[in-house]
């Protein structure tokens, strides 16, 4: 007979993981670790990562697909990103693909109204962010606006390829392109 797993694992199959999965432990507010690493489609938004930072401030330790990432195009842009990172000033692990190629929310020449623009949040004691498959298009102006927010930050981690969920050619394209932007990050940060 086979030993269950880890009480601190959660295994979950499914083809979409989303809110719904995650909504129920909103109510465990002094929570301060959640790691979940499925090999499916994970699909999350602003105001997903928003309402899990106002339900959960306490986090330490968070990590939603920041290994693998979503298997699609994130809808976590810069402002559910830094909302959540505002909302949660103890986070020092912290993995979640984001869309980094919307700057919109950040920058301050857009046409994005006030309460739409995303806050400037604390300095976290962050050293190794992991972002997943997040797709970025400016490695400098991502930099510039990770810097402040991640002062100790030295190395980023993304595109990573499961064994369970090998990249196809045109997949293992994009990833190749979306590493190299990523070390430019690195670099440009130090």
């Amino acid at each position: 007979m086979s030993s269950p797993p880890p009480s601190s694992s959660f295994a979950k199959r499914c083809s979409i993981f989303n809110g719904d999965n995650l909504r129920p432990l909103f109510k465990f507010s002094q929570l301060t670790q959640l790691h979940f690493e499925v090999v499916c489609t994970m699909t999350l938004t602003d105001k997903l990562v928003i309402d899990l930072g106002r339900a959960l401030p306490c986090l330490e330790d968070l990590m939603l697909n920041g290994l693998y990432g979503c298997q699609t195009r994130s809808s976590v842009t810069f402002y559910g990103l830094f909302w959540l990172l505002a909302l949660c000033p103890r986070l020092y692990e912290f993995g979640l693909a984001f869309d980094a190629e919307d700057l919109s929310a950040v920058n301050p020449t857009s046409d994005v109204p006030p309460e739409k623009r995303a806050p400037i949040p604390p300095p976290h004691d962050t050293s190794v962010l992991f972002v997943g498959d997040s797709r970025i298009r400016y490695p400098r102006k991502v930099a510039t606006l990770l810097k402040d927010v991640f002062p100790r930050l030295s190395s980023i981690a993304c595109w990573k390829e499961s064994p369970d969920l090998p990249f196809d050619r045109d997949r293992a394209e994009e990833a190749d392109l979306h590493r190299w932007r990523w070390k430019r990050v690195e670099e440009y940060m130090k």
